[in-house]
């Protein structure tokens, strides 16, 4: 069974909507990222009235349930295999979350490892490839649509007539037929 959080309390966010960059609207070079207007003349800075609010110390969130996930865990960045012994003590508080830049032979150790610890990974599955099986596996035999290439050459010796030009229609009724067979 998962490990569940010990405390899970219901996050309540004071402000849902996200805070923009003053004129990122306008031009594309700046960016949505809020950013602190610092200009002397600058009416977001001086809050002049119509104008875009910046935020205040009151929009942030309760101090208990800042930076938690929906799940109740808080965050964990995992970087190497030694950061996921932190979460022994406290894996009903944290979760990991394996970094970007971990290749995929680390990712396995360190997922390994906290099954063993009964820690929760938020990307436990990521970078894992999953190739689908192939025809061997599946127990099919693949066969070319046109048999052996003895007989593709000999349909396309059929399709150049004497004219030298091309008649596609012996071609286009034996791939018919094949379809019709299969």
């Amino acid at each position: 069974m998962a490990v569940q959080p010990l405390n899970k309390t219901k996050i309540i966010k004071k402000k849902t909507n996200k805070i923009r960059r003053y004129q990122s609207d306008e031009f594309k070079r700046v960016k949505r990222s809020w950013r602190k207007q610092r200009g002397v003349d600058s009416c977001v800075r001086r809050r002049f009235r119509g104008k875009v609010r910046e935020p205040k110390v009151g929009s942030k969130q309760d101090k208990k349930t800042r930076h938690m996930l929906r799940s109740g865990f808080r965050k964990l960045l995992i970087r190497n295999e030694k950061d996921i012994e932190l979460l022994l003590m406290n894996n009903r508080t944290y979760a990991g979350e394996i970094a970007q830049g971990i290749s995929a032979k680390t990712r396995k150790a360190i997922v390994q490892r906290a099954k063993e610890l009964n820690a929760r990974l938020t990307n436990a599955q990521g970078k894992l490839k999953k190739s689908p099986p192939s025809d061997e596996q599946a127990g099919r035999t693949r066969t070319p649509v046109w048999g052996d290439s003895k007989a593709y050459w000999k349909m396309l010796n059929l399709c150049f007539d004497q004219n030298g030009s091309w008649d596609f229609s012996p071609l286009l009724f034996s791939f018919l037929a094949s379809l019709s067979l299969s």
